[in-house]
């Protein structure tokens, strides 16, 4: 299986499944929308960490609408939240912090070898690519009960490596242009750009999704 395969796969996943991929992120659009419209109300932080937990959410029922090959009538605008949701939003957010802090980590060490701070910066930004490439892989993973280690161990051989840095590469590229098109170019309002942000969340995991599913054979279904 090669990268340019799997990543038209998973666009072409996305194309059969657009309805349900739209009920499963029609309340978090809802809710950035009714965030910008109160961003300075008193109920701004409520529906702000509302829209997050939605987001959480939502993944987990893309992971597992895609991973348990769950039937598109089953997909349904709103599900009451599961345990799973909340560990999922805990990871989501304990490897949004390990980012932060490698980046600043990054930053400073940079900055100390002044001459070598390119050098630094290049070699820095493959090592994160190697390593969070490889732990963005617990998203599904967590989504269907498994845990870190299990999808660490999914990318221990070189060849998937590879695949899942490079696949992903093809895959993100046209989101990311479009990105960078529409805030440069259209000065796009601060709704469309953080919708925009949710949508290539979205179109990332369900792509990891296949990933995980290429790397595995479910049983459990």
């Amino acid at each position: 299986m090669n990268s340019l395969y799997i990543a038209f796969k998973s666009y072409s996943w996305l194309w059969d499944n657009k309805l349900e991929v739209a009920k499963i992120s029609i309340l978090v659009l809802l809710s950035i929308l009714v965030y910008q419209f109160i961003a300075n109300g008193l109920l701004s932080m409520p529906i702000y960490f509302l829209s997050i937990w939605l987001a959480s959410s939502s993944m987990v029922r893309l992971h597992r609408f895609i991973l348990l090959d769950q039937d598109k009538d089953s997909v349904e605008i709103f599900e009451k939240p599961s345990r799973t949701d909340f560990i999922y939003l805990l990871v989501w957010f304990s490897v949004f912090v390990a980012e932060r802090i490698y980046e600043i980590a990054i930053e400073n060490i940079g900055s100390y070898f002044g001459t070598f701070e390119i050098v630094i910066i290049i070699l820095s930004v493959l090592v994160s690519i190697y390593i969070f490439g490889r732990i963005y892989m617990v998203f599904p993973a967590i989504s269907v009960g498994k845990n870190l280690s299990f999808a660490w161990n999914l990318t221990n051989r070189r060849e998937r490596v590879w695949l899942t840095i490079a696949s992903t590469a093809i895959f993100m590229t046209p989101i990311y242009v479009v990105l960078i098109f529409l805030i440069f170019s259209l000065q796009p309002s601060s709704y469309l750009v953080w919708a925009s942000i949710f949508i290539s969340l979205i179109l990332i995991n369900s792509h990891y999704s296949h990933l995980f599913k290429s790397f595995t054979v479910r049983k459990d279904k």
